[in-house]
């Protein structure tokens, strides 16, 4: 094997790696970190929810800088989204906390429900997750819209 057919083979294994853990929701998402935060602070900080298996930083030119903190254990991962605005300093903004990789919860399968709804009563179109955040914009504005949308877990 070529040492690029190896780096493929390796590269492949860490996506099926990240991929699991954040099926099983072991990634969080830490948005809001100031500047001058080192990945070893981030993970020192973090830690206190558990033992954790990887810690990245990313910083951004306009100044959204985020990371990412995959735990071992999915129970710690929510301990940390739950709790882990204590872990600010008072001169940080508060974290923005939530599961990692929400791009992958995001197939292509979707249903636009403003275009292409056909009649199915919504509370009858499957999700294939437990949690789910529902945003409806209309096409046009419109006054007066009125819209109850139910979004049940099955």
């Amino acid at each position: 094997m070529t040492s690029y057919a190896q780096a493929g083979k390796n590269n492949v294994e860490v996506k099926k790696c990240k991929e699991k853990a954040i099926e099983e929701r072991r990634v969080v998402y830490v948005g809001r970190i100031r500047g001058t935060m080192t990945q070893k602070e981030l993970r020192e900080r973090f830690s206190f929810f558990g033992e954790i298996e990887e810690c990245t930083l990313h910083f951004r030119d306009h100044g959204d800088n985020y990371g990412f903190v995959t735990y071992y254990d999915t129970k710690n991962a929510f301990t940390a989204i739950e709790n882990g605005s204590k872990l600010r300093k008072s001169d940080e903004l508060p974290f923005d906390l939530c599961f990692g990789g929400r791009r992958q919860f995001c197939k292509s399968n979707y249903a636009d429900l403003v275009s292409e709804h056909d009649g199915t009563p919504i509370s009858t179109i499957p999700t294939e997750t437990a949690h789910a955040r529902v945003t409806v914009v209309p096409s046009q504005p419109q006054p007066a819209l009125r819209m109850r949308v139910t979004v049940a877990a099955l």
